[in-house]
């Protein structure tokens, strides 16, 4: 298994949390968690960004290793 940058490690974090979120939303009631709800929406997205901005990170990493090109 490769390692994983910390942009996809906090990317993935995030976007639990902001799923759970919005799976608690969408099927329980739990009163206390209403002042987190309001931003769900803005939680799963911004933690499928940074995950995005992780990936894409490795990715170029992957890139320049293949093409011999580290020092860029």
């Amino acid at each position: 298994m490769k390692k994983q940058n910390k942009l996809e490690i906090i990317g993935l974090i995030i976007l639990a949390v902001g799923g759970t979120l919005f799976l608690t939303d969408k099927f329980l009631d739990i009163e206390f968690l209403n002042s987190a709800i309001e931003f769900t929406e803005i939680i799963l997205y911004s933690g499928l960004g940074i995950w995005a901005l992780g990936l894409m990170q490795k990715e170029h990493l992957k890139r320049k290793k293949s093409t011999g090109r580290v020092n860029d």
